[in-house]
């Protein structure tokens, strides 16, 4: 009977916004490492989209945990004069990049989708390709607080609830 193996089902981590949920996110993976569980594909919007990539890089739960416990709302205030947010977002990219550096999505280990906002088109965009700096910067903007981010040609931000009438 080995050669009768049962199919596992597949498992997809989707992981949602909001900066505390962000940080119970990385909680949520240490239970899965902890379990076994293997995550076949990540999907992440606003912080879900930075803890969500980072785990698909295969950055160390550990690390994620150590750069939470140090971070402070501080390291965020880049205040401009407001043209779409009140904050200017350089800050913001600056901590994206130290967790998961100048990436690519093509580089990931497991396969990630992030979900951003066009909020022109008022449409939801998802990514699967292409520069992960901007996207995720792009996803974790809030509407009013962070400038938006010009990516292939479209104006993203977070907010796919802000872009629905």
């Amino acid at each position: 009977m080995g050669f009768f193996r049962k199919k596992r089902n597949k498992v997809a981590l989707v992981l949602g916004g909001g900066s505390a949920r962000g940080i119970a996110h990385v909680g949520v993976l240490k239970v899965l490492e902890r379990e076994n569980i293997p995550i076949d594909m990540v999907v992440g919007t606003s912080m879900g989209a930075l803890i969500g990539a980072a785990y698909a890089l295969g950055i160390t739960v550990q690390y994620m945990e150590e750069r939470a416990n140090s971070f402070t709302i501080r390291k965020l205030l880049d205040p401009t004069v407001p043209r779409i947010g009140l904050l200017a977002g350089e800050k913001l990219e600056m901590i994206i990049r130290e967790l998961i550096g100048p990436r690519r999505f093509e580089e990931c280990k497991i396969p990630l989708a992030i979900v951003t906002t066009d909020m022109e088109a008022a449409e939801e965009v998802v990514h699967r390709q292409g520069d992960l700096i901007k996207v995720v910067r792009a996803s974790c903007s809030w509407p009013g607080i962070f400038n938006t981010v010009m990516v292939g040609g479209r104006l993203l931000s977070d907010g796919v609830e802000y872009a629905r009438p």
